[in-house]
């Protein structure tokens, strides 16, 4: 008897280590991780327990790891596009700059070692099959069923042979079709997905972002060079027009050491939540109808030996509760960057209202990535439209992602309203 209950008990145990942990219902905390000392790696804060899990990618995955200084991830449909500045490792199969994986378990599902020899940056989801993947250089398609890097999309690979010009930031598809991708030095480039082709340059040297407010207008930041403003385009006609701000007071440059940049939308209201300079101690906002700035709209605070600060991209909206959430660090050098949190801020008011300290590690977050089971739709059915910028869909179940990450899908009953995918 005492055999079989032990035998029992230890298929029970196999049985239960063989379970996959599932994330739908939390914060992807994506990090560069300790440069030089391994790869990067993923915190997940679950909302249900309301604890942090760390390195759940390592757990979901015997020996597998993410690249080096992994900066960029975009939830697309039921998949994590995860990509990094540099693989980890001389493996093929894991450590890559440009990782996919099952985004509810985060099994890998392939790895891409190298991009056509750039360094890798951001991601955006075209339809099913296909996407695009930012590069150092370039903007190369990527199949999106068989996991293949494609060709270059014409005129955007750098001549230069550096990492600090031509660099390709964020992108978004908006709902005219098109993708506005960031190119630094030039401004936003205008993608025809049917063409993989160039159609139109939007020139803003300065520029840093792409974003899309919650009326579904479209506009461009600028920064550097004593430029700082807001660009509103006009996707019909390609017209701009800026909205001067004052010195320092736009989204912080970041092409020198590249982030995803550092502004959130609101999801109910025509009001941006934004970082304006490296290591900073607040957030900025802007109202695009009222034109009202306010420099701290929250301010950070101590910690246990000091101020906190921001590092990487530093901010994101919880695309169902509308709430802004924060990744600070103990202001300082050195040992200082051990000491992380996650702050929750009411936008109502600028309060934080929950706060969160992580174990310490030098994790060097990066960007948040939110899996709210609230927000799943399936496949997406057009079913009506009632204006240029904003079209229904039946609510059957692809997930949903930030609109700072290109997608931006919101509930309206047994409907789903999208003003960009």
């Amino acid at each position: 008897m005492k055999n079989k209950i032990l035998l029992s008990l230890s298929m029970f145990i196999v049985c239960v280590s063989a379970v996959k942990a599932e994330y739908t219902n939390g914060i992807f905390i994506l990090n560069e991780d300790w440069f030089g000392h391994t790869s990067g790696s993923i915190n997940y804060y679950n909302y249900d327990t309301e604890e942090v899990e760390y390195e759940v990618f390592k757990g979901a995955n015997t020996e597998k790891y993410l690249g080096t200084t992994s900066q960029f991830a975009q939830l697309f449909g039921d998949k994590l596009y995860i990509v990094s500045k540099q693989n980890y490792g001389s493996n093929e199969f894991t450590g890559g700059r440009l990782i996919v994986a099952d985004a509810s378990t985060l099994t890998q599902l392939a790895s891409l070692a190298e991009l056509d020899g750039k360094d890798g940056r951001s991601f955006v989801g075209v339809d099913a099959k296909k996407g695009y993947v930012g590069t150092s250089g370039g903007i190369y398609v990527f199949d999106m069923e068989n996991y293949k890097l494609g060709k270059c999309v014409e005129s955007t690979s750098s001549t230069s042979g550096g990492l600090y010009s031509g660099q390709v930031g964020d992108m978004l598809r908006y709902c005219d079709g098109k993708v506005y991708a960031v190119v630094q030095n030039v401004g936003v480039v205008v993608i025809n997905p049917a063409t993989d082709c160039i159609e139109n340059t939007i020139e803003l040297p300065n520029v840093v972002s792409v974003f899309v407010t919650a009326d579904g207008t479209l506009y461009a930041s600028e920064s550097g060079n004593n430029v700082y403003n807001f660009v509103k385009i006009d996707t019909s006609t390609l017209e701009i027009e800026k909205i001067d701000m004052p010195k320092g007071m736009s989204v912080q440059n970041q092409w020198g050491s590249w982030r995803s940049s550092s502004i959130a939308c609101d999801i109910n209201t025509n009001v941006v939540y934004f970082i304006s300079s490296e290591y900073s101690k607040s957030i900025s906002s802007y109202n695009f109808d009222t034109g009202e700035l306010v420099e701290e709209f929250v301010t950070v605070p101590y910690g246990e030996k000091g101020e906190q600060m921001f590092y990487g991209t530093g901010l994101g909206i919880e695309p169902v509760t509308g709430q802004l959430v924060l990744t600070t660090t103990e202001a300082g050098y050195s040992t200082h960057f051990k000491r992380n949190w996650l702050h929750f801020v009411n936008v109502s008011t600028g309060d934080i209202e929950n706060t969160v300290r992580l174990k310490d590690y030098y994790w060097f977050p990066a960007m948040l990535i939110f899996m709210n089971k609230k927000s799943d739709v399936s496949s997406i059915e057009t079913i009506g439209s009632n204006s240029s910028k904003v079209e229904y869909f039946n609510l059957q179940g692809v997930k949903v992602d930030n609109p700072q990450n290109g997608v931006f899908v919101k509930k309206q009953g047994n409907k789903v309203q999208k003003v960009v995918l």
